[in-house]
């Protein structure tokens, strides 16, 4: 009958947007140089390029942390990915400043599975409580809220983690161990210095004042691209007030 035909018809379409709307994941992973602000970093990045496409094709979850010391570039890793897989296919959290139910209320909604990867900065800051949550979360794929009116469970498919962390080993140790650690290192005095005229150079500085910028950070801090640009902004062009900042700082 056409009433049957028609069903059959709007089913296979639906089907065939569904499939399209999956797939139009995959050459952005490909053809995209996803890293392509972050200087340095070649392995990480086709590391880290390997796992998103295999997120996204194979539908295989995986946890990677991204361990390393401050100005080493992992918190731009995060948002990279964040920016190249916009909401909802990614959602970002500032483990500094996260609220357990912050977290687990936007998995708990996402009530299609959108979300497949979970960006988690400075994870080692997320309360106990978070930190249980999400080794349950990465175990068993469950996500568990205990609420005033009882007690919710979710089970979630297909999603990763990927987290970063300035001091792995404050993390509680059973999730720690549920993660792929990838290494990333201080960038070398050579690396830093050339990173720090790209870095330092929109903010309308004398290559005098660059160059006394980088050596004074490197100095007192070692290769920390943070410091570099909060300095750069700070400075007004001016040496003495490189001096001052650096004297003051907390």
């Amino acid at each position: 009958p056409y009433f049957e035909q028609r069903t059959a018809f709007e089913v296979v379409e639906n089907i065939r947007e569904r499939l399209k709307k999956e797939n139009t994941i995959y050459p952005q992973v490909k053809e995209k140089d996803i890293f392509s602000d972050i200087i340095g970093h070649q392995d990480i990045k086709r590391i880290m390029k390997s796992m998103i496409t295999s997120i996204f094709t194979k539908k295989t979850p995986v946890s990677i942390l991204l361990d390393g010391s401050a100005g080493t570039a992992k918190s731009m890793f995060l948002k990279e990915i964040q920016k190249n897989f916009p909401e909802p296919q990614t959602y970002y959290i500032d483990g500094s400043k996260a609220t357990k139910a912050g977290i687990f209320d936007v998995l708990m909604k996402d009530t299609e599975n959108r979300i497949k990867i979970l960006l988690i900065d400075e994870v080692e800051k997320l309360d106990i409580d978070h930190q249980e949550g999400l080794l349950t979360l990465i175990e068993d794929g469950r996500i568990v809220q205990v609420q005033k009116n009882g007690t919710f469970d979710k089970k979630y498919d297909n999603l990763s983690v990927i987290a970063a962390s300035n001091d792995k080993d404050s993390m509680l140790y059973p999730l720690l161990t549920r993660f792929y650690k990838i290494k990333i290192k201080d960038y070398s005095k050579a690396e830093f210095r050339s990173i720090g005229q790209i870095v330092l150079k929109p903010y309308g500085l004398d290559e005098s004042v660059i160059n006394y910028i980088i050596d004074v950070v490197l100095k007192q801090e070692g290769p920390n691209i943070r410091s570099l640009k909060q300095i750069g902004k700070l400075c007004n062009n001016s040496v003495e007030m490189v001096n001052l900042l650096i004297e003051n700082s907390g």
